[in-house]
Parts: structure tokens; C-alpha cells; sequence
């Protein structure tokens, strides 16, 4: 995971670090809050475009 600050930092912020058209993002969506629940199960994940769960 590449947040906005550290990609700026390494220069490749063109590339990472938002949620934009054209820029590289892999996403996975949970079924609850990820971190204040250890319930919380990976319902899809896309990586490269392509739904892969």
C-alpha cells in the first residue's frame, strides 16, 4: 500500500498514492472494519484491474 506522502517521496506519486483514473491501485474491500474487528473478511480483491476474489 502506497499512500500519497510517501510516493511523493520516492517520485513516483504520477504513478501512486491517490485513487485516480490511469494511476496503479490494487483494492480489497472487507465485509466490516478491517482493523477494529478481527471478524472482518476479504469479500473481493482486485489487483491489476482484474477482480481476483
Amino acid at each position: 500500500m502506497m499512500c500519497l506522502y510517501p510516493a511523493e517521496m520516492l517520485g513516483i506519486e504520477q504513478r501512486l498514492g491517490t485513487i485516480e483514473a490511469g494511476k496503479d491501485a490494487d483494492i480489497s474491500v472487507f465485509s466490516g472494519h478491517p482493523v477494529t474487528t478481527y471478524a472482518a473478511k476479504v469479500v473481493h480483491s482486485i489487483v491489476n484491474g482484474e477482480v481476483i476474489f
